[in-house]
């Protein structure tokens, strides 16, 4: 059975984490923003030329570039999280709806796609009996018919006149 409500915790957490490095990374981009912004000011009020401004380290040649394209990255994750913490909570909602109605014979399991509902109980299981004894009588009725079919082949080639 598929665990939904560890599901539901782990997917929890990640959104947690990225929601708190979206907000730290948040915090950078405005410091270096009016770092950058108080820069061009500055040269503004010197009456020099407006040229790109990038705040850099040696690793990095634009600072504040890096982190705008980490908070879209993580802004994808936290929306493909939010999405799939909905669908677990939904499946979460169902399973217990089904459970109501139809006790604890009712189940989810992981599928290649999603998942599945899975029912099982004892007339499921009394169903299989019979469909196994069905199924090996089934098979006794066409071993016998192909004996006698057999059995009238050969008579059939005994009867033919010996001359032809």
């Amino acid at each position: 059975m598929v665990l939904l409500k560890e599901q539901e915790d782990e997917l929890r957490l990640f959104l947690q984490s990225v929601e708190g490095r979206i907000a730290k990374l948040e915090q950078m981009k405005e410091k270096f923003a009016e770092k950058r912004d108080s820069i061009r000011e500055e040269m503004q009020a010197h009456d020099f030329a407006m040229v790109p401004v990038k705040i850099s380290v040696a690793e990095c040649d634009d600072i504040l570039e890096e982190i705008e394209k980490h908070l879209i990255e993580l802004n994808k994750l936290k929306n493909y999280l939010s999405v799939k913490l909905k669908k677990v909570i939904e499946e979460e909602k169902m399973l217990e709806a089904l459970k109501q109605k139809f006790g604890n014979s009712v189940e989810i399991e992981q599928a290649d796609q999603g998942f599945e509902v899975v029912y099982r109980d004892e007339e499921a299981k009394q169903a299989l009996e019979e469909l196994k004894k069905s199924r090996e009588k089934t098979m006794e009725i066409k071993n016998v018919l192909r004996k006698l079919e057999e059995h009238e082949q050969n008579s059939q080639i005994n009867q033919q006149p010996q001359g032809q």
